[in-house]
């Protein structure tokens, strides 16, 4: 029974743990938010505002061509970003997550309007902002996914990336997609893999290894026509960050709910709703950790109870406790 307790904790704590694509924006607000989006436009493109509960991306060459700006990052690659950009005749507006560097994941709606011109776009690009204003030879788009709408087509989703290992561009193209029709994109991205959805069909997969990106939401038109692109409901996924641990190594002196180790010349809390369990190796007993009095020295997943003269051995990790010189949260234990 006490094993089989220990195991469906196991489980919960895995459960409860598994990464989860959370909401990033979606726009419902009255202004965009300064805390999530820097915003940058030029050659006739907008500011990205909000419209109907939606973010509009706009632009057009001839009121508003000598308008540009760029966001600090941009300046932090270059001083002289906002020269660098444009002269193309192309509007570009766009908005940049601020936190680029925890993401491995995003999803969100792009829509064109049914009325739009040709070659008019609006994606997600991941890119690095270094090569785009350090390195004019160099390609600074790693990946990127376009609702785009070429000459007398419908819009399609064009999806691109570079493949790490031979340098190569590849490409995934969806199906048709109506003008006025909302389309799902997503990426997926672990340590050396990226998937890419299109309403949440996988549609391609790649190598991939993370280097000094930004991601953007950037809508585009190539001809001059007026611009007008929407985004809506953006989740991220976020990197899992590693849990801080207490792993203690030497003696640690035992009055529960309190531990002190000698070693760290510090004491600990214990969060007493967990129960961390271990083995008498004696006599092959199962009891939890608030068992503990005294002095125990640490190796782990092994210590040694001066007052019962035995070792135990400890299963995965599921107490929690603070450390009362810092105030911080840890996981009892080792890495499992």
């Amino acid at each position: 029974m006490r094993l089989l307790t220990i195991l469906l904790s196991i489980a919960l704590l895995g459960n409860a743990t598994a990464q989860t694509f959370e909401l990033y924006d979606d726009f419902s607000g009255s202004a965009l938010d300064a805390d999530k989006w820097n915003l940058a436009y030029w050659d006739g493109g907008n500011s990205p505002t909000l419209s109907s509960g939606r973010a509009l991306l706009s632009g057009n060459t001839v009121s508003n061509w000598n308008a540009t700006e760029v966001t600090e990052a941009m300046l932090q690659a270059n001083a002289n970003a906002a020269s660098l950009v444009g002269g193309d005749n192309e509007a570009h507006s766009l908005l940049e997550f601020k936190d680029s560097g925890s993401i491995s994941g995003i999803e969100m709606q792009l829509t064109l309007p049914e009325d739009v011109a040709d070659n008019i776009g609006i994606g997600l690009y991941a890119i690095d902002y270094n090569v785009m204003f350090n390195n004019p030879n160099e390609d600074p788009i790693r990946f990127d996914m376009d609702l785009w709408k070429s000459s007398g087509a419908s819009p399609e989703v064009q999806i691109t990336w570079k493949d790490p290992v031979s340098g190569l561009e590849q490409s995934a193209t969806s199906a048709p997609v109506a003008a006025g029709q909302t389309v799902l994109l997503k990426f997926e991205r672990t340590a050396d893999t990226i998937r890419f959805f299109v309403n949440d069909a996988q549609i391609a997969e790649s190598d991939y290894s993370r280097q000094n990106e930004t991601f953007i939401i950037r809508a585009i038109s190539e001809a001059g026509d007026s611009l007008m692109a929407y985004v809506d409901n953006v989740r991220v996924l976020r990197d899992t960050p590693q849990e801080a641990r207490w792993e203690p190594a030497g003696w640690v002196y035992y009055a529960w709910p309190y531990a002190y180790d000698f070693t760290q010349g510090r004491w600990h809390f214990f969060n007493q709703s967990d129960k961390q369990w271990r083995v008498n190796l004696t006599d092959s007993q199962w009891a939890t950790l608030d068992a503990a009095t005294g002095w125990n020295y640490y190796a782990w997943p092994y210590s040694y109870s001066s007052d019962q003269s035995t070792w135990h051995w400890y299963n995965a990790n599921i107490q929690w406790v603070v450390d009362l010189a810092s105030g911080e949260w840890e996981l009892f234990g080792g890495s499992d």
